[in-house]
């Protein structure tokens, strides 16, 4: 358990460093690629069958996907990159089908 000032700020250095390792092109390019393929096949194959909300939801989370992949391929700030994947999980969650297949 960490407990003082000094433990707690390590602790934000530590998980500061994690997240920036694993914000990078070679982890996340081809996973972030997936998910806008899985997310196009979904909208295809169940068009019509979206209620309104979920539908606006699941393009604004495509949307925020989009973005991500632009800035990968700019190599961007990833302190972007995290404000990005932050909006996107602000958005919820994605359809059960490609929640599964995250999974």
């Amino acid at each position: 358990c960490i407990r003082d000032r000094g433990g707690e700020e390590h602790f934000d250095k530590l998980a500061n460093f994690i997240l920036q390792e694993f914000m990078n092109k070679d982890i996340l390019f081809e996973p972030m690629k997936e998910a806008r393929q899985r997310y196009t096949e979904y909208f295809a194959s169940n068009e019509g069958k979206i209620g309104e909300e979920d539908l606006q939801r699941y393009k604004k989370q495509l949307a925020k996907i989009e973005e991500i992949i632009v800035l990968l391929e700019k190599d961007a700030d990833r302190e972007l990159m995290i404000a990005r994947f932050d909006e996107l999980q602000a958005l919820g969650d994605p359809p059960e089908c490609i929640k599964e297949q995250q999974d």
